[in-house]
């Protein structure tokens, strides 16, 4: 999440370091989501006080959970403000997911569509909007990688930068560790390095329909939503990572 700065952080790094080595892991954005919201469920942390308040997530939440929804249950609890923790209907990851879209779209140039040359262009959310505000606190919005890492690129080259993803590190661990050395210019770590494997039965797009996580029009919507951002992505660094 810390790639989610904005240009005049980013130049201060720059300042302070220009042969900075920035290492990035990237995740499947769906399944990123996905994970990320039920975590947060799970915990019990307020979806509608979380990710910097921002005022349409929590309008649009607030509104689902009076409805009800009928997709599996999670309980939360509210804190919108001071020490207020009064419960409120239930939720889903895909309800946030779907709301994290909806919100999104607004703020970014094409309804952030990824598509045409302002869009392509874009490195920042529309501040002007209130329901913009804090926006770039959002899940859905820290998975753009290609729009933060074109912001990272007008202060550093893209030899500064690793990515890395998921997947790698939770089944290979090892080979994932080794790349990172290399990288940063450090001894390799020995085989006396303790790793730890990751269960391999964790979230992707693949398995969330499988269970029936999610309803396959959910699904549909995030992947043609992704779909333009991912191809940047592949476009900046050469490669598909999903």
């Amino acid at each position: 999440d810390y790639i989610v700065m904005g240009k005049q952080t980013i130049n201060h790094f720059r300042a302070a370091n220009p042969l900075l080595r920035i290492l990035v892991t990237i995740r499947e954005p769906i399944a990123r989501l996905y994970s990320y919201f039920a975590m947060q469920l799970r915990l019990h942390w307020s979806p509608i006080g979380h990710m910097g308040k921002n005022p349409c997530m929590q309008r649009l939440l607030l509104q689902i959970g009076r409805q009800g929804s009928q997709a599996p249950q999670f309980q939360i609890k509210r804190a919108l403000s001071g020490s207020k923790t009064d419960a409120v209907p239930l939720l889903t990851p895909e309800d946030i997911m779907m709301t994290n879209l909806a919100c999104v779209r607004p703020c970014y140039p094409t309804n952030a569509s990824g598509r045409g040359d302002e869009a392509r262009a874009a490195v920042w959310h529309d501040e002007t909007r209130e329901d913009c505000r804090n926006i770039h606190f959002t899940p859905l919005v820290h998975s753009l990688y290609a729009l933060h890492i074109r912001r990272w690129l007008t202060a550093f080259d893209r030899s500064a930068f690793l990515l890395v993803r998921f997947d790698e590190i939770v089944v290979r661990p090892t080979e994932a560790l080794a790349r990172v050395a290399l990288f940063l210019g450090i001894p390799p770590f020995g085989q006396a390095f303790k790793v730890e494997l990751g269960r391999e039965n964790y979230t992707t797009v693949k398995r969330l329909l499988a269970d029936g996580a999610m309803s396959p029009a959910s699904l549909r919507r995030l992947e043609e939503f992704f779909q333009p951002h991912n191809e940047q992505l592949t476009e900046l660094w050469g490669q598909s990572f999903w």
